[in-house]
């Protein structure tokens, strides 16, 4: 599978990996997202926490959403802690 940003991506691959490997399933997505933004520091990767974007429905502002993360500006990460990906969380990422 081709990704948009290669080798970015490789690199939020492996640090979801190592964060998984060394805390395991069933925390809070809170402690997986200062984890995670703990490997990016590590990494010197650019992100932004918590970035509120503007929601708009026919050129109006309707709303916001909080993302959890935004790596470089270019890839939103929303962290789940969950067994399984539910339709819903892909539809909230989008």
């Amino acid at each position: 599978m081709a990704y948009l940003y290669q080798e970015l991506t490789y690199k939020l691959r492996g640090i979801f990996f190592e964060v998984y490997n060394q805390l395991g399933p069933g925390l809070p997505e809170r402690i997986y997202q200062k984890a995670v933004v703990q490997e990016l520091k590590n990494q010197k990767i650019p992100y932004e926490t918590e970035k509120v974007i503007r929601i708009e429905y026919k050129n109006e502002k309707i709303g916001q959403q909080r993302l959890d993360l935004v790596v470089e500006d270019k890839i939103i990460i929303e962290i789940k802690a969950t067994d399984n990906m539910h339709p819903l969380f892909e539809k909230q990422t989008v």
